[in-house]
């Protein structure tokens, strides 16, 4: 079995529209992959980019809802190639990491 863990961080420039928000940045992605066996694909680090978009309900108040939505594209990376503990290899292969997200949350203002 693989496993795969992904770090992404970047910075998001946003523009604001009375409620609604939508802004749009680079972004930095580590990979890392490895197996049961514990052999380890060595991270990669690949550069993508970050889309939001976000809704604050009520606008001014200090108590607030809000929903939002990102799509993060990171390009696909090469990983591998892993072999088990009875010899079998599994060839390298490209994975795409690419994702949406969706979250709600309540907010406070202080």
């Amino acid at each position: 079995t693989l496993y795969h863990s992904l770090t992404t961080i970047g910075p998001i420039l946003s523009y604001r529209m009375g409620s609604l928000h939508v802004g749009a940045g680079p972004v930095a992605s580590h990979i890392v992959v490895h197996s049961d066996e514990g052999e380890e694909n060595k991270g990669k680090v690949t550069l993508g980019a970050v889309a939001d978009m976000g809704l604050t309900f009520p606008r001014r108040s200090r108590l607030f809802l809000e929903g939002r939505g990102q799509y993060r594209w990171i390009p696909g990376t090469e990983v591998g190639p892993f072999t088990s503990d009875d010899g079998s290899i599994l060839r390298a292969f490209e994975i795409d990491m690419s994702h949406a997200l969706l979250t709600v949350g309540l907010g406070a203002r202080f």
